[in-house]
């Protein structure tokens, strides 16, 4: 099976399509975009964010979040509300609806200077993770699948570059040298094939 990426830059998707199935029997595409307000633009297109077990719109109720009872929340002037201990602030939490105080992201300080950012599902259950060093650099981006495994995204630095040296990408606790190969361990679960190559048109 051929798995043609695309992304928000790529042009000419159908054109591109046709050619890949005048050629092959079995090709599948699927959007990497990290909008969630996406919509499908055509028949059989599949969101990657969707079929990794990333939900459209992840929430957990407020209640559902270990916080201490004793943490201050206030909403602040971007309708979030801000979490705050003797002062300090601990968490910023993204709702989905203020009334119901359900609550779709939860952004927050680890191991007191940096910054994890998770999009949350049912129970609190982190879906996805992003992870910044104490110079603001993602180091790590993380998504819990809807097979339980996960899908981890490393970003090596070099002194105080804010550009990547390097990337390793983890699948289902195993290390690879580049996303392609990783993509497609995930791909070959995903579609239960063990014959997948993928071809990019991504930032076309």
């Amino acid at each position: 099976m051929k798995i043609m990426l695309i992304d928000d830059k790529t042009t000419d998707v159908v054109t591109k399509l046709k050619d890949l199935k005048r050629r092959y029997h079995h090709v599948q595409v699927v959007n990497m975009t990290e909008n969630e307000s996406y919509r499908n633009g055509f028949p059989g297109e599949y969101l990657m964010y969707r079929i990794a077990g990333i939900r459209l719109r992840p929430a957990t109720y407020l209640n559902d979040l270990a916080f201490n009872p004793d943490y201050a929340m206030s909403y602040n002037k971007y309708g979030e509300i801000s979490v705050t201990d003797m002062g300090n602030e601990v968490a910023t939490l993204q709702l989905v609806d203020w009334q119901k105080q359900t609550v779709r992201a939860v952004k927050y300080i680890a191991r007191g200077f940096n910054w994890q950012f998770d999009l949350v599902g049912e129970k609190a259950d982190v879906v996805k993770r992003w992870i910044r060093d104490d110079k603001q650099r993602t180091i790590m981006i993380r998504m819990q699948l809807s097979n339980g495994k996960l899908l981890k995204k490393l970003y090596n630095y070099e002194g105080d570059s804010q550009q990547p040296i390097s990337m390793t990408f983890m699948y289902d606790g195993k290390l690879f040298d580049d996303e392609n190969s990783c993509l497609t361990a995930f791909f070959e679960d995903v579609f239960d094939d063990q014959n997948i190559e993928i071809i990019r048109y991504t930032g076309q």
